[in-house]
């Protein structure tokens, strides 16, 4: 039963899974990992939600200390830098507070314009 510690109005649900592995294209790295969300769906980066939850089992086990660079490589060989800014307490669970830092390409730009006689486009629609 998944259930956050202070806000009950989360998604109490798993929804992606990371396989782990040894480092493939970047012998500095830690780890080489691969994240499964949804049906699925995979993501080619390290993944910044990914590190941080991989931070903070580390840290919980005793292996990772506050400070210490953690180098997470994605499938693709990209790398994220992450570390551990300082441990809280969240209720009765020991978590942390985690810095990431990476590097990202701009793919493309998107236009998105609106029209105050197009209803659907400009008031929105739910379908329930």
């Amino acid at each position: 039963n998944l259930q956050h510690p202070t806000n009950a109005n989360v998604i109490n649900k798993l929804s992606g899974v990371s396989f782990i592995g040894s480092p493939i294209k970047n012998a500095n790295a830690n780890q080489n990992n691969v994240v499964i969300v949804g049906n699925g769906f995979f993501d080619r980066s390290p993944c910044g939600t990914g590190t941080c939850g991989r931070m903070a089992v580390l840290f919980g086990k005793n292996n990772l200390s506050i400070g210490e660079n953690f180098y997470n490589e994605g499938i693709a060989g990209g790398i994220f830098r992450g570390k551990i800014i300082k441990s809280v307490k969240i209720k009765k669970y020991k978590a942390i507070i985690p810095e990431i830092a990476g590097r990202a390409h701009i793919t493309g730009f998107s236009n998105f314009i609106l029209d105050k006689e197009d209803t659907f486009g400009y008031e929105g629609f739910l379908i329930e």
